[in-house]
């Protein structure tokens, strides 16, 4: 058995989507993997027989040159970021955070470039994949390159969902709707090519198996670190901490964290903080948060220090923000974080709408404080600092939901056995 695992991201431990790859994957033999990826840098982990990489600026260059150079990646254990000021990383960045127009531009280039050509067929006849697994999102273009190269080297299709872009709501304006439009329709092609489907929560499966009637299993994210066997956190509380990335008004629901820190701090005389450590922060936000007293800024961290960050936090925080647009999102996604913070014998404090399948998920288990209105962000908040049994409560209830569901050595077993039984022929 062998896995052409396509995706944007290589498996890496700096990058969510390659971390949560790297977690379903994690009991495979790096024999049985080879990944083709899209993204402008470079894989830090040997997780696979080998990698192959096209970007953007190789699909753009082919215009001029009249030809798509991809490339054989070698792994690169000292990169830790996603940060990439090469020519392609910059290009990278300016793709992604541009107009739907430009979005449909890109997926014009890669459609008409000949990125499918000897250098790609000679990579993938040689590792001689059985099976493949795809891991889609909003871009078109990923769903055409799975399409050609499973029909083009005859490989089953498992699909892993782990956001929703065919339940997103229209779109405020023609071009958001178009693009909306020909992603579900690129959805539903996938969902009748594909043999099986891993979705990241019971939400999402519930939804597409409703929709599509389509083989399915939940597997969550896996933790990636051991999961605690006791209670860590302090007998007191006196910061919280927030890692991750500050999309869809993530940073508004942090503020308002450190607002309401700022008035029980000043209604008690005490000094709670916030650190926040984030890799991606534009000015406007910076501004924000040195107006608010009980922010810390930092930036990301990764590696030893980032055990440092964990070993030395008091309760870490996960946030959605309220917009909307935002929710719809994020309404079907669970934070690849939200495992490690279950896991670790930390309190743990959720703030977000209650419409999302992230802070449903915790708020069903029991497993953190949870804040769904700006009201009950500050009682939650005071509840959390003034009352020890109910941390322990939710401590253990957590460490009791991370044994359950994010084992992932249990969740990477599970996903060989989907591949196993279609390799075989089997029905899964």
């Amino acid at each position: 058995m062998k896995i052409l695992i396509v995706s944007h991201n290589p498996i890496s431990t700096f990058n969510n989507m390659g971390k949560t790859i790297g977690s379903l994957f994690s009991s495979f033999p790096k024999e049985a993997l080879c990944q083709l990826y899209l993204h402008p840098s470079v894989p830090d982990v040997e997780a696979c027989n080998s990698y192959y990489r096209i970007t953007d600026r190789a699909v753009l260059m082919s215009y001029f040159k009249w030809r798509v150079r991809g490339e054989v990646i070698k792994v690169d254990e000292n990169q830790h970021s996603c940060s990439d000021e090469s020519e392609a990383g910059r290009l990278y960045r300016k793709v992604k955070n541009v107009s739907v127009g430009k979005r449909l531009a890109r997926d014009f280039l890669w459609k008409h470039s000949r990125w499918y050509n000897g250098e790609l067929k000679a990579w993938i006849e040689r590792e001689a994949p059985t099976v493949m697994f795809v891991a889609p999102g909003m871009p078109k273009l990923l769903y055409e390159i799975a399409f050609k190269i499973a029909s083009k080297h005859q490989l089953p299709i498992v699909t892993y969902i782990c956001d929703d872009y065919y339940f997103l709501k229209k779109g405020k304006n023609l071009p958001e709707r178009y693009m909306n439009w020909r992603v579900r329709r690129k959805i539903e092609q996938l969902m009748i090519k594909t043999n099986h489907v891993v979705f990241i929560c019971d939400y999402l499966r519930l939804a597409y198996q409703a929709r599509f009637n389509v083989k399915a299993d939940t597997i969550m994210n896996g933790t990636t670190r051991e999961i605690s066997q006791s209670v860590t956190s302090s007998p007191t509380i006196s910061s919280l901490t927030y890692m991750g990335n500050l999309y869809y008004d993530r940073e508004l629901s942090l503020a308002e964290i450190g607002r309401s820190l700022e008035r029980i701090n000043e209604g008690n005389g005490t000094n709670y903080l916030l650190h926040v450590y984030t890799g991606e922060i534009n000015e406007k936000t910076r501004k924000m948060f040195e107006q608010i007293s009980t922010v810390r800024l930092h930036g990301f961290v990764s590696g030893d220090e980032l055990e440092r960050v964990i070993e030395r936090a008091d309760a870490f925080v996960h946030v959605e923000g309220f917009d909307e647009a935002c929710r719809d999102m994020v309404k079907g996604s669970v934070s690849t974080k939200i495992a490690d913070s279950l896991g670790n014998g930390k309190v743990f404090l959720a703030y977000g709408p209650d419409d999302v399948a992230s802070i449903q998920y915790l708020k069903q288990n029991q497993c953190a404080f949870v804040a769904t209105s700006l009201e009950a962000l500050e009682i939650q908040l005071k509840k959390m600092f003034s009352d020890e049994s109910e941390r322990i409560y939710q401590i253990n209830k957590a460490l009791e939901i991370a044994e359950k569901n994010h084992v992932t050595q249990h969740n990477s077993e599970r996903l060989y056995g989907i591949f196993q039984s279609i390799n075989k022929g089997e029905p899964t």
